[in-house]
């Protein structure tokens, strides 16, 4: 049987071409995006990157942020699996208002994080990201800024679709920050992360350098 074919908000943040703000996009569709990504899509990334930045990071007591946070679905999946201290930082304030009445956070808070973000340097144990890249949205110049907010050692989960990874080469990118000595590249996995679409996507897990 053909899988489905993505329509609406969803069809919007997904294409390639044309300026998408997502501010504006994500305000508008927050009401609905839960239902919209896991009821009629099967939307599983926040569990596929949740179930990796388990493996990878030990210590339950970990201070962790959310970058791109959403309405908090990649929060609510660290909870499940035992971390309770968790930010989270978003564009959209109705995303934002969305992951506050869940509580799953500590502290919420409204970043663009195409800029580099007031947030101190080393301020976390471990980043987590899901979804946040894309056209309208991050580029992979913005992971310097994320690397940076964690403490030497930490770990940075972060899942992209697979579409700009490709078209933008986010390999290039990633290795030259290696090179740079920003970050250790510990992993690149492919995987799908829709149920009811085709959509494939690509789990990154990098570490700052000790």
């Amino acid at each position: 049987m053909s899988k489905k074919k993505p329509s609406g908000a969803l069809a919007t943040v997904s294409s390639q071409k044309g300026y998408v703000d997502p501010k504006t996009v994500y305000d508008d569709w927050s009401a609905d995006y839960d239902s919209d990504l896991i009821d009629e899509y099967g939307y599983v990334a926040p569990q596929i990157a949740a179930d990796e930045f388990e493996r990878r990071v030990a210590d339950k007591a970990s201070v962790v942020i959310d970058l791109g946070c959403g309405t908090g679905l990649a929060g609510r999946e660290l909870r499940k699996r035992g971390f309770y201290t968790v930010d989270g930082a978003d564009i959209s304030t109705g995303m934002l208002a969305q992951a506050r009445r869940h509580g799953t956070y500590r502290q919420l808070f409204a970043a663009d994080l195409t800029k580099r973000t007031s947030i101190p340097d080393a301020s976390y144990d471990a980043v987590i990201s899901v979804g946040a890249f894309g056209n309208g949205h991050l580029k992979a110049d913005a992971l310097p800024d994320f690397i940076r907010l964690v403490k030497p050692g930490g770990m940075l989960v972060i899942y992209v679709n697979a579409l700009p990874f490709i078209v933008e080469d986010y390999a290039r990118t990633l290795h030259e920050f290696e090179l740079a000595g920003l970050w250790q590249v510990k992993m690149v996995e492919a995987s799908n992360y829709m149920d009811a679409l085709d959509r494939p996507g690509r789990l990154i897990v990098g570490q700052r350098p000790v």
